[in-house]
């Protein structure tokens, strides 16, 4: 595969357990390069 596949996560904060239950599955192919998951959470403080 040449080009990991972006996964954004829209959830509702109260539904954060089932993004963190998601993103856990998700975690074998993030670390082997096929894809990358990015949510709110991901933003810095003071970052745009």
């Amino acid at each position: 595969m040449d080009e990991a596949i972006a996964v954004f996560f829209s959830y509702s904060h109260k539904d954060r357990a089932f993004r963190d239950e998601l993103e856990g599955h998700l975690e074998p192919l993030r670390l082997n390069g096929y894809v990358n998951t990015w949510y709110d959470g991901c933003i810095a403080p003071g970052q745009e």
